[in-house]
């Protein structure tokens, strides 16, 4: 009990500091004035860096304050509602109603982090084609949620655990909700840490996220794991020269390209989606 309520605390403090942010929006560093010269390969990856810090930390505020303790409530308040679950294995080896600080830690590592660092880097591909405050952290979420929730997480219909925890319609509930959350933290944490965070000086700390990705991609014992790892920072260089060269593209053009792109991908995956859903529910 001490943990859920030292969770929930946690989460709703969050959730104070999103609301107090929401009308922030993304900025490039102060020292960043490339100007109509074409910035120098040095300033260019001072940028990149600066990119991929305000990532891995906006990322992993949201999956500490938000998707962690937010996950486990959900999962908390499925084991109450389903006691002949009690006792029983999920998916990921985890008890039914045995919430422990241990999985509580192992939930955070391998499941919310990776779903924080996702929201960071999606808000900070498309934070120009989203509307500002609240309701842009909404379209975020809600987004993601669409697109990936029934591949990736939280809404895979094929996961074990929703024929033992319902009823359907509240795991469903619980998820989307705890996905709009984690946009609107992601949209919130993003822009504030844009206005806090310098560009990196030419010290030993100014290479820490390309060691951390690196580090992970070469202790990945699977190769596709160390393939998915370098994949995001070839992502995130790409956003980083995007980002020097949209000056040079109206930015009109810019959010009806983004705009038109995410209408694509949630059109394409409406129909899996509602499917998923629909078989959870059912």
């Amino acid at each position: 009990m001490a943990l859920m309520l030292v969770l929930g605390a946690v989460l709703l403090a969050a959730l104070v500091l999103a609301a107090r942010w929401r009308h922030l929006s993304v900025t490039l560093p102060a020292g960043w004035r490339p100007g109509g010269a074409a910035p120098s390969l040095v300033a260019q990856l001072r940028l990149y860096l600066w990119l991929a810090t305000l990532v891995l930390l906006s990322g992993l505020a949201v999956a500490v304050l938000v998707v962690g303790p937010g996950g486990r409530l959900a999962m908390r308040l499925l084991a109450a509602t389903s006691p002949g679950a009690r006792g029983r294995l999920t998916e990921a080896g985890e008890v039914v109603g045995d919430i422990s600080l241990e999985g509580t830690l192992g939930f955070v590592v391998f499941g919310a982090v990776p779903a924080g660092l996702l929201a960071a880097l999606a808000h900070l591909l498309l934070h120009r084609a989203l509307p500002r405050g609240v309701l842009g952290g909404l379209c975020l979420g809600a987004v993601l949620l669409i697109a990936l929730g029934s591949v990736l997480e939280p809404l895979r219909p094929d996961n074990v655990d929703f024929a033992l925890l319902g009823p359907g319609w509240l795991a469903v509930a619980v998820y989307a909700l705890l996905a709009l959350a984690t946009g609107v933290a992601a949209a919130a944490f993003t822009a504030r840490l844009s206005r806090l965070l310098p560009l990196p000086r030419w010290s030993a700390l100014v290479w820490a996220p390309l060691v951390l990705v690196v580090t992970l991609a070469m202790s990945s014992a699977r190769p596709l794991d160390a393939a998915a790892v370098l994949l995001g920072v070839a992502v995130l260089l790409l956003l980083g020269s995007w980002l020097v060269r949209s000056s040079l593209v109206p930015t009109r053009t810019l959010v009806l390209l983004l705009r038109v792109g995410v209408g694509v991908v949630l059109v394409t995956s409406l129909p899996g989606f509602a499917g998923a859903v629909r078989d959870i529910v059912a």
